[in-house]
Order: C-alpha cells, then structure tokens, then sequence
C-alpha cells in the first residue's frame, strides 16, 4: 500500500473551503478521510457516493482514487423535489425542507461541476444527474469498490438504495453510511450489518467491509478497526485546532557502557534544527565504566536553551536492557512525538526530527516513522541497509514488519507518543527490542518510511546481538517470534512462522530445528477428523520435542474453513502447543529422530523422505481408508513395509492385525494392536531406540 504525500494535504485543502458545506450536508475532515484512508488501502478503483450535494465529501474522497487511477461517481437529480424528507419528527422535517426550498439546486450544480476542474478532478469524477433509482442500472457493468449512501434519508429511499447498489458491490468493497442514528436509515444500515463486517462507527457514521465472516476476516477487521479508531481521534484533533502551537518532541536516549560514543550521540541530537521544543531523556543503567559520568558531565557543561532541556535517570542497580527501555519509553509518553536512540548510534542529518515531524503531520494514519539506517561494521566501515534499500513505497503494516523486521533499530524510529500508554506492561515481560515495539505500533497505525539515511546504526561487538554467535542468535530469535505470536494471539501467525521458517536455515551444516518426534498430516488440526484431533493433541500436550507439520491437502473435504484458520484456531484454543504446529512447506531444515504418520496415504506420501533422510517412520492404518483385498493397495502398503525405515504399525481392529500377518507384510513384532482408542506413543512404549 502506498499513500501519496500530499492527500493529507488536498483533502484538508478542500475541506477548508466555506462554500462546500452549510447547514444540509457536507462530512467533516475525520470522517472523509477515513474513506480516503480505505480506499488507499484496498486500492479501490469505483467510488460511488448517492447524494452529492456540494461535494465535500465526493471531492475529498475522490483525491483518493485520483492516487488509484480510479474513478468518483456522483449521483444527484439536483431537485427539491427528491430531496425533500419525510421520515422525521415535525420540528426537524419543517427545518430541513424550508431549508431546501430556498436552495437553487441549478446554482449549485453548476459550482460543482465548475469544482470539478479546481480541485483538479477533471476525468476522476463524473455527475450523474438522476435519482438513484433511475442511476442504478449504470453500475451494473462497472462494478463498485466503495458506495456511500447518503442520499433522501427516508426509509424506502434508504432501502431502495441499499437494494439497488450493494449487488454491484464487490467482495471486499466498502459501504458507508452517514446519519446512521436517524432511525430511517439505522434500519437499513443495521440489515447491511447482517452480512457485512463493521470496520468503524460512530453515533452517526459507520463503515462497513463487504466480507464472509470467517475468523480470519473478523481478525483482520479488528486490527482495521482500531488503527481507524485512532486515526479518528487524531483527526477530530486537527478538526478542533486542539494541535500544539510549538510541537513538543523528546528525544529517549538508551545508555550502557556506551562511554567511547555517547558524546557523538548527544552531539548530534544537539545539533537538530527546526520548529520544536526537544526534551532529551536519558536512561542510563548502572554502567561499569564512565558512561554516567560522561553524561553528568556533558549535562552541566552543555549551554542552557528555552527550546532544548535535559531529564537524567539514571538506575542504581543494573535493570537490564528491557526494563530500561520500558523505563524510557514511559518517560517519554507525555510529548507529542518521540525519537529513540540507543547510546551507541547518532544521527547524521541535522533535519532529521524536523522531517520526521512533517512526515507524521501530514499522514496522521502514521503511528511512527522511520528512516534508512546506515551500518558501522567493526572495521568502521560504512554500509547501508540493503533490505531498506529493497523496500517500494513509504507506507507500511503489521503484515509487512511482522514478515521481516524493515526497520531493524530503534535509532532511526520516531514515534507519535500518546500511543506509548498503549504498550501493556506484559509486553515487557518478554524480551522486547525495536522489532516488537514496532509490531505492536503498527496495530495502532501504519508505519512511515523517510527514504533518506540519517541514521549510523553501529555494529558494537558488546551489543546484545550484533556480538553474539549467528547459532545461538538465531536460536534465541525463533523462540522470541514463538514468543511474540502467543503475545499476539496468533494474528499474524502466517507472516511470523513464514519468518521463523526461513530463520531455520542450516549454520555450518547444524539444525536449529531437532525434534524427538515429528508428525506429518494431511488434515489435522480440522476438529471434525476427532479422532486425529485427540490423538496428536495428546502428544503435543505430553511431549516437549515434537512438532506436527500440516499439509492440508484433504482439509476441502471437511469444510470452508482454510489450513491458515484452522491452525490459529487451535493454537488460540491450545495456547501452549505454541512453536509444535505449521503448515507443511519444507522438511530441509527439520531434524528428528522419528516421523509419525495417520493413515496410510500419508505414509506412502511421505515414504521417500523419510528414506532420503534415513529417518525411521511409523503409522498408523486406520478404519475408512485403508481397504482390504485391493491389489493397489496392497501394493503401496509393502511399498511402505518394505522401507528400510519401517519400524511399526499400529492397527486398531483385529481383522487388520489378522490381514497384515495373514499376507506376511510384517511380522508380530513390528505391528502394535490397540483396540479402538489413542493413546499417547510414550504409554504404549513403541518409540524406537535411536
């Protein structure tokens, strides 16, 4: 997704304009925006808006799809006639249509269609001058993206809009509603609720997604929910003049035996130029060389200033990297924007707080930013970050640091502070840097990306991580994601294992990944395969080393539910299974020392794998699939026996046990009878020795 620089600032333009609003009609900034937002977003390409009227919302909205290289239908007889209300206590029906009876409707098409070229709309939006009924037919070839009713607000006009328009709606399209506390359009709008997902409301507004309500739908429109929630606010801010004259912007400085840098540090935070007050707090935490006295002392030499001030805190005993930064970060809560620095790092452009500051005023869908880092290795030779360099577009999501970490230092961040308060304190129980601070920040708002490196991010061979071994970095990182995904209650749960997965990647021909026991299945976690579902829970509830891997190839047959769904559906039900269940991708970089399979299929899937690896295997031959008397069966069933990895089979009915003998496929003792029930491997004992 990317959102052009300048919306912000056109749709602030145009709402600015008197003439576009009076007492019948017009949306304010805060809501306009919120549609320009979504359309962005989703990239939506036909916007159609049912009662135009002046055209405050239209031309605000259609800057939007101006970006998308979409088009803006407005749709409006122009006509007292049709405007009139109805639907209304006396008082207010009398108001409104004296109202509209002194309205010259020609005038005011007239200025709209001039509006067009002014706001530079010219091809974008197009007027249609009928009623909606009459302009419905229109849309059936073109189909719509996003529709706003907000036409004769009367009930069966209501009605008839919804009825007309919402078929040409596509899958994932939005519709909006204004005056939705009128009880002639709170009907419709509460029937277009039943199949649609509400994304955000007011007493008056609401914005619905046109979407099944499946689990990964409703989580996904959570997350827009409250990032539109935000957005509200900020802008209800704007609307209200409530922004500060001067902007207050603290600058969090982490420190810890940083004595060789922190100087340059502080001197290039001294050194910003710009339109703000600066504040810079500095936590330092019990440090076992000069680091304190270094600060104490460029404190009280440093020349005093109305515009810059110092807070020290500094700890009495060591706290530790996470409870100090938790420490700073609520230090820091109370200004308008905040950027963090870690004591090693310094900035190289003087303009950078002053850039950031003009970035977040005018993308208030932005709960942070960030600039390019520049790489000090230890030889002190520079380099810049080439996944940064990689990066297409300024604007970006959960999705998008939860699939690899973008930003990758909290130096170069800069972050809109209210939302700090929103950082629960369990966050920090965790071991928690940049990374997971700007995951959770980017479920509050997107985040912005300065294409500019002024940030020196300096490789310290003391540092947490940049001076531990590639192993063991990588080892603490997937149990850190397994950390975050529970922490996030398994949201994001695809674009974290993703990641996990391409972090398991051999080191000098070592495994990250060494289980005792690994299952692989074609329709687990579904909850309707019940007996597949008690058993390898079982398992993942006794063992500590075992992991299941699905491939969700048969999953179809059970339902609409996807493999995704089901499997962060369990893992919310089964919190502590964590890590032990994924999709089936690859089993490059998995080792274990017995592979388990259900039912034949997967056994004879699987046979040669488990042969490439020389990994000892056992199944199970369950009732339903495995049939009696088949010359093809019979021929993958020896094909599977006559593994050299073979160890044991289970069966649970005797006629099984009796076949399997009868037709010398195995021996007694590879074969493991239990009389329909599962039970954990460890109490039947039938783990080989490896």
């Amino acid at each position: 997704m990317q959102l052009d620089d300048t919306l912000f600032k056109r749709i602030k333009n145009i709402q600015s304009n008197p003439l576009l609003f009076d007492f019948c009609g017009g949306l304010p900034l805060s809501n306009c925006y919120l549609m320009a937002y979504l359309a962005c977003y989703f990239n939506l390409k036909n916007y159609v808006e049912i009662g135009v009227y002046k055209g405050r919302s239209l031309f605000s909205v259609a800057q939007a799809f101006k970006d998308n290289k979409g088009k803006a239908y407005g749709i409006d007889p122009y006509s007292v006639n049709y405007a009139k209300e109805y639907d209304l206590d006396e008082n207010l029906k009398k108001q409104i249509n004296n109202f509209l009876n002194n309205i010259n409707f020609e005038a005011i098409y007239a200025q709209v269609l001039n509006n067009i070229n002014a706001f530079e709309l010219s091809g974008i939006v197009e007027i249609i001058r009928r009623t909606s009924t009459e302009a419905a037919p229109y849309f059936r070839n073109v189909g719509i993206d996003m529709l706003y009713i907000d036409g004769n607000h009367d009930r069966k006009e209501v009605q008839a809009d919804i009825n007309n328009y919402t078929p040409f709606l596509r899958d994932g399209g939005i519709i909006v509603f204004n005056c939705i506390n009128w009880p002639s359009v709170n009907y419709g709008y509460n029937q277009c609720k039943k199949d649609c997902i509400v994304l955000f409301e007011t007493e008056g507004f609401g914005i619905l997604i046109k979407k099944i309500k499946t689990q990964k739908n409703l989580d996904a429109a959570k997350s827009m929910s409250q990032k539109l929630q935000n957005l509200y606010l900020r802008l209800l801010e704007i609307e209200n003049n409530r922004e500060e004259e001067k902007i207050n912007v603290n600058v969090g400085v982490l420190a810890y035996n940083h004595e060789q840098y922190i100087v340059q540090c502080l001197n290039s935070i001294i050194a910003q130029k710009g339109n703000f007050n600066l504040k810079i707090i500095i936590c330092e935490d019990n440090s076992t060389d000069r680091t304190a006295q270094i600060i104490d002392n460029y404190i009280k030499n440093t020349p005093t200033s109305q515009n810059i001030s110092f807070e020290y805190l500094r700890s009495k005993k060591n706290l530790g990297m996470v409870k100090n930064l938790k420490r700073l970060i609520r230090a820091c809560s109370k200004s308008k924007y905040t950027a963090l620095i870690d004591g090693d790092d310094f900035w190289t452009n003087e303009a950078k707080l002053q850039t950031h500051i003009e970035f977040m005023e005018n993308h208030p869908e932005c709960s942070m930013s960030f600039d390019n880092i520049i790489i000090m290795d230890f030889e002190n030779k520079y380099i810049l970050s080439n996944l940064q360099q990689q990066l297409k577009g300024n604007i970006f999501t959960t999705h998008d640091i939860a699939s690899i970490n973008i930003i990758g230092n909290l130096s170069c961040c800069f972050y809109y502070s209210k939302y700090f308060d929103k950082l629960p304190d369990k966050l920090f129980e965790m071991f928690v840097g940049d990374w997971m601070i700007n995951i959770f920040y980017s479920q509050i708002g997107d985040i912005g990306n300065i294409r500019n490196a002024m940030t020196i991010y300096r490789k310290n061979i003391h540092g947490i991580w940049t001076g531990m071994d590639g192993y063991k970095a990588k080892k603490k990182t997937m149990a850190f994601i397994d950390d975050y995904n529970q922490f996030l209650n398994y949201t994001y749960d695809e674009e974290f294992t993703n990641l996990r997965n391409l972090m398991t990647q051999k080191i000098d021909n070592r495994y990250l990944e060494n289980y005792d026991l690994v299952i692989i299945d074609d329709v687990f976690p579904h909850p309707l395969s019940g007996l597949r579902y008690q058993e390898f829970l079982s398992y993942l509830e006794h063992f500590n080393s075992m992991k299941v891997l699905s491939t969700g190839s048969n999953i179809h047959l059970l339902g609409n539910e996807t493999l995704e769904e089901l499997i962060i559906s369990f893992k919310r039900r089964f919190p502590k299974t964590r890590g032990k269940l994924e999709r089936f991708s690859s089993f490059n970089n998995i080792n274990c020392k017995l592979l388990y399979f259900a039912f034949s299929e997967n056994a004879i899937l699987f046979v040669a794998l488990a042969e490439e690896r020389s990994i000892p295997f056992i199944f199970t031959l369950y009732p339903g699939t495995f049939c009696l008397n088949n010359a093809q069966v019979d021929n993958l069933l020896k094909r599977v026996i006559s593994s050299p990895c073979f160890g044991k089979v289970i069966v649970t009915k005797q006629v099984f046990y009796d076949y399997l003998i009868s037709k010398h496929f195995c021996n007694p003792e590879q074969i493991i009878f239990i009389l329909d029930e599962t039970s954990p491997l460890l109490k039947l004992n039938i783990i080989p020795t490896i």
